[in-house]
């Protein structure tokens, strides 16, 4: 399972006051759809370690919540006393009122790559939930262009079900490596001008390819973003973090 740490000081997020007001918004998502049930959503599954991202996006965020520092696994960093390592705590680098981007706990290890995660605040499952919010990869989009990644070096990621141990949408903020580009570039992908189109390119890509499941990498080529459709494990396969460090277990 792929979390993520927190260390104060970043430089990345916004306001502390409008990120309050706009975590206590509540997140309107669609009907259930007969690909996931709600058995599969994480919505009253809050002790089942692969829902640990939804509780830290519902629990661990808005630190005005009640009982804040007992509800909350992972607390923002100095706001709870049982916090005090990198690994135990939380750094929010942004947030709307549909999404939250935070640090990847991998960061606690390897400061020197940047990975962050953005996630919906509601449970949505994955990929393969209907409900996965169009204009995420938008919003981590726009996040990332804060990281100091360079544009051309941004891949965004979220792994395919068989390549996961969270049962919630995440995606993945983290450098493409540069000597993997090639090989990234013989999977298959589609052009698209614009990131509110990418889960229904990618799923028409991925059926005219006879993929059953698989993963959506996103990077920028020119003036338009490549879409790629791969059921691998694309963190590991295409990042800089297994130079760092290789994780051992799914993300």
């Amino acid at each position: 399972m792929s979390l993520h740490g927190a260390k104060k000081g970043s430089g990345i997020g916004i306001a502390w006051n409008a990120l309050q007001l706009i975590l206590a918004t509540a997140v309107s998502l669609a009907a259930l759809s007969d690909t996931v049930t709600a058995a599969e959503k994480c919505a009253g599954r809050e002790t089942d370690p692969e829902c640990a991202l939804y509780v830290i996006a519902r629990k661990c965020i808005n630190t005005e919540l009640p009982e804040y520092c007992t509800t909350c696994p992972f607390p923002r960093t100095s706001y709870c006393l049982k916090a005090t390592t990198c690994e135990q705590t939380t750094e929010v680098w942004a947030g709307s009122q549909r999404y939250v981007a935070i640090r990847d706990r991998t960061m606690c290890s390897c400061p020197e790559v940047m990975h962050g995660l953005v996630m919906p605040l509601g449970a949505i499952s994955g990929i393969e939930d209907v409900d996965r919010p169009q204009g995420i990869w938008k919003f981590a989009w726009d996040v990332a262009n804060n990281t100091g990644i360079p544009p051309d070096q941004i891949a965004l990621i979220v792994s395919s079900p068989d390549h996961r141990s969270q049962s919630q949408l995440h995606v993945h903020i983290i450098p493409l490596a540069p000597a993997r580009a090639k090989d990234l570039e013989s999977t298959p992908f589609v052009e698209v001008p614009d990131l509110r189109n990418v889960w229904v390119k990618a799923g028409a890509l991925g059926e005219s390819k006879g993929m059953k499941t698989f993963g959506v990498m996103v990077h920028k080529a020119g003036e338009v973003w490549h879409v790629h459709v791969d059921n691998a494990p694309l963190v590991d396969t295409y990042s800089t973090l297994p130079d760092c460090v290789r994780p051992k277990k799914k993300d």
